[in-house]
């Protein structure tokens, strides 16, 4: 499924193919609220607990709107407690966050961390395979949530 996936957003030009992009930015066809929406969905779906959207930069004093850059928290406690048993460290990234961007010309993007590169900074080889497995988890609930 992650090939079909990875080829559809490689065809699309969504993507780098270079893994070591700090993140990967797919766009959505939907309004800022309804991607907020679906992607929420779509992590419940996927077995994750999913945190109340925030605002980006939501708490702090910014005279410039950031109502247009919502973020999503989520978790699955199963894979954060095996992730914990490899890393003590890990829990400074955790929980995963998933941006949904509007742009000024009203185009909406989904924006996802990329959590092979996140880990590589903790210099446990244990980890990548877990981080493998989450960003496929992260490329069905985008597909599922914009396709």
């Amino acid at each position: 499924m992650r090939k079909f996936v990875l080829l559809l957003f490689l065809s699309l030009g969504v993507i780098a193919t270079n893994s070591n992009e700090l993140s990967f930015v797919f766009p959505s066809k939907y309004s800022l609220d309804k991607t907020v929406e679906k992607i929420q969905n779509s992590i419940k779906s996927a077995n994750y607990r999913v945190y109340k959207p925030k605002k980006l930069l939501e708490k702090l004093s910014f005279k410039q709107d950031t109502s247009k850059q919502v973020v999503v928290r989520f978790c699955n406690f199963e894979q954060m407690y095996k992730f914990m048993q490899l890393e003590k460290r890990l829990g400074v990234v955790l929980p995963c966050r998933i941006t949904i961007v509007e742009n000024d010309r009203g185009e909406v993007s989904v924006v996802v961390e990329n959590y092979k590169r996140t880990v590589a900074r903790f210099n446990n080889p244990n980890i990548s395979k877990g981080a493998d497995v989450l960003i496929d988890e992260l490329f069905e609930v985008i597909e599922d949530a914009l396709w």
